[in-house]
């Protein structure tokens, strides 16, 4: 907490909880029941120390969607836990008995352009929908704290498109358009325009289904293929969004056929499907394809097929079966479209197995990002533009079911968040592996997880952060007086998440900044009118994404010195100062619990009066006032929230609830209780009976 608004807040009186006291608000809440369990159940399994969540995966609760679905949008889902091995934060977003996932194959982000915007595909009910398991997609706010059925409208089939579709990709350029193919065309979807569907350029052959396996070329080129009901096969259609409609070179289309001989490892009779196909992100636009069934592993070698399909021109990409060009395991292209990251050996027969770096057009090996038998299988994740960080989800070996963080100089590399999926027994599908997806400053990895559901048939969706933002560079005064100091930053060299700015400030230090500016700025620039001639001011700047992360470290640290009718500025200090928030933000005030049915609980607050609440954290006990612990956490609502409904609670207790807030720095409040204590000082009961953990 570094910035306040003056607010009334209010504090509960009282110290001890008796059974008088809980009947009498029972009586005036509307909580009916007054049994107290003599300690909180422990489920017999769990994972991430998430206790009291794994007790509700047990309960057969129907879900009250109708009481969670406000204006059009779903109440937040999120929970915000810390990694028990690793120490990562990690986002639970979605909490649903049915399916929710983020697309229906790999090579494609759910992240928009500008990371504003998630795209998430689920089958879970829709208030005013029959309940039939079809899938629908949905939008959701990067941060997690809201999201709404996508409900197109504009052509005939609107609504009918994006769900038989099943897979979407955003544009490259405008973050509030994304794509649909469909049996007669290319479709987008304007969510900025109240979901208005579009009709981008028709296809020939409108008898025959149309997918988009790829991501979006780096110049907003949409490949487009045709599907059978088992396979990919037939045509490849290319369409051009920087030219107009109807003018030369806007779409063009040919067979996959291309009778390819000679090259070892490949027949010419599996042309006709193929297992993989994507943008290989080159400024050319040529795509790589692996011909052989879309469900099961493909041929050992993948050509590279040039962007007009000219058969004369198609190269082998990578092989098993050539000394010089190793076969690449789920290769993914770096957006310089020249280096690409895969599991596999860094040459042929060079028994260095792992996650490796490759320049692809030197065909030279760059580094074994991972420690020799390591890491093996699996997905690998650069879908972002920072040069330096990728991601994979190793599938064998010691980093199995793990997410793995590499730096591409080969410097460093390990797992930084365990995702615990296919932990159910039982059958599963390809949906439930990881499968994870890097956001566009690579600031986070989005994967699916079982975790905490009761099949491995379905999942729900998660967020790990890899690292904050990084902070504005070149921080500078343009002009320095007594009647204020102005100062001005550039965007760090990967920023495209980035929503706004922080400006921190010391007077007459360089040990005490406090946030001056009014919140979150869109400019990069700022005037500090607060100043007083004869006094020194340091400042330094943050950015802050639309997820809501905000720099750990500061910008360069200047300095300014006021005096007289002028002053002057220097650089005092590089980048790099951390720590400078650890006043944790005041309590949440008036606290009200009513109940809405059996084991539905309505909970409503007041927000603290600081500025920079992120988040609330939800705990739950049934056997006193729940510690402020990981495993008594069931919610995160963001910091602008003063509501939630707990659908999930336990029908044979009294519920007892802890509310606390938590700033962009991380630091947490003490809870408010429900029931109310006499003293907001007293501290929880220490969580017991914990024993039986299973280990990793």
């Amino acid at each position: 907490m570094r910035f306040c608004r003056l607010v009334d807040t209010h504090r509960y009186p009282g110290s001890i909880i008796c059974l008088f006291a809980l009947l009498f608000l029972s009586f005036f809440t509307g909580v009916s029941g007054t049994a107290l369990a003599a300690t909180d159940p422990i489920p017999s399994t769990y994972y991430q120390d998430l206790v009291e969540l794994f007790n509700r995966k047990s309960m057969n609760v129907q879900k009250p969607s109708e009481l969670l679905v406000e204006a059009g949008y779903w109440q937040s889902e999120k929970v915000i836990f810390r990694d028990v091995e690793y120490s990562s934060e990690v986002w639970r977003l979605t909490n649903d008995p049915d399916y929710t996932r983020h697309h229906n194959t790999v090579n494609r982000t759910p992240w928009n352009r500008d990371g504003s915007l998630l795209s998430l595909f689920s089958s879970r009910y829709v208030p005013g929908y029959e309940h039939t398991g079809w899938f629908r997609f949905f939008i959701m706010d990067a941060d997690g704290n809201r999201f709404r059925l996508m409900e197109p409208h504009g052509v005939a089939k609107a609504t009918l498109i994006p769900d038989y579709a099943a897979i979407t990709a955003w544009d490259r350029e405008n973050p509030s358009v994304m794509y649909f193919a469909y049996f007669d065309g290319l479709y987008s979807v304007d969510v900025s325009a109240s979901d208005l569907m579009t009709l981008v350029e028709p296809l020939p052959f409108s008898d025959r289904r149309k997918v988009i396996m790829s991501y979006l070329s780096e110049d907003n080129v949409v490949l487009v293929n045709e599907k059978s009901s088992s396979s990919y096969y037939f045509n490849i259609y290319m369409i051009d969004l920087k030219k107009s409609p109807g003018e030369s070179g806007r779409l063009i289309y040919y067979n996959t056929d291309f009778n390819i001989t000679g090259v070892e490892g490949h027949s010419v009779d599996n042309e006709w499907h193929y297992h993989d196909l994507m943008f290989m992100r080159k400024p050319v636009n040529s795509f790589s394809i692996n011909f052989g069934p879309s469900g099961d592993v493909g041929e050992y070698v993948t050509f590279e097929i040039p962007y007009d399909g000219n058969s004369d021109n198609i190269s082998v990409a990578f092989t098993k079966y050539d000394d010089v060009r190793p076969y690449y395991s789920h290769p993914f292209w770096a957006a310089d479209g020249r280096h690409v990251a895969y599991f596999g050996e860094s040459r042929v027969d060079a028994n260095d197995w792992g996650l490796q770096l490759r320049d692809h057009l030197t065909q030279t090996p760059i580094a074994t990002l991972t420690p020799f038998l390591k890491a093996g299988g699996g997905h690998t994740a650069w879908d972002g533009y920072d040069p330096d960080w990728v991601f994979a989800a190793a599938t064998s070996w010691d980093w199995s079911g793990t997410i793995i963080k590499a730096k591409t100089d080969g410097s460093y590399s390990a797992p930084f968040v365990r995702t615990y999926t296919r932990k159910n027994g039982g059958s599963s599908d390809y949906s439930s592996f990881a499968r994870p997806a890097q956001s566009p400053d690579g600031t986070k990895v989005l994967f699916t997880s079982s975790m905490l559901q009761n099949t491995d048939t379905k999942t729900d969706v998660y967020i790990a952060v890899a690292r904050r933002p990084y902070p504005p560079k070149n921080l500078r005064a343009t002009s320095v007086s007594q009647s204020g100091v102005s100062i001005a930053w550039d965007d760090p060299d990967v920023s495209r998440e980035v929503k706004g700015y922080h400006v921190y400030r010391s007077v007459d230090s360089d040990n005490n900044f406090w946030e001056v500016s009014p919140g979150l700025i869109p400019a990069r620039q700022y005037l500090d009118t607060g100043v007083a001639t004869g006094h020194s001011y340091y400042y330094a700047v943050t950015c802050e994404e639309h997820s809501g992360l905000e720099s750990d470290y500061l910008s360069n640290v200047i300095r300014a010195d006021v005096s007289g009718g002028s002053g002057n500025w220097q650089n005092y200090r590089a980048e790099g100062l951390s720590g400078w928030d650890t006043t944790p933000p005041g309590r949440v005030g008036k606290l009200q619990v009513s109940q809405l049915a059996s084991g539905v609980y309505e909970l409503t607050w007041e927000s603290p009066p600081d500025m920079d609440i992120r988040y609330y954290n939800i705990y739950y006990s049934v056997a006193g006032n729940p510690a402020r612990d990981q495993r008594r956490l069931i919610a995160s609502p963001g910091g602008l929230s003063t509501r939630f409904v707990d659908w999930q609670a336990n029908t044979s207790y009294s519920p007892f609830y802890g509310v606390t807030a938590v700033d962009r720095a991380g630091n947490e409040s003490p809870a408010t209780y429900y029931p109310p204590t006499e003293s907001d000082n007293t501290p929880p009961a220490t969580v017991t009976d914990l024993e039986g953990s299973p280990s990793p």
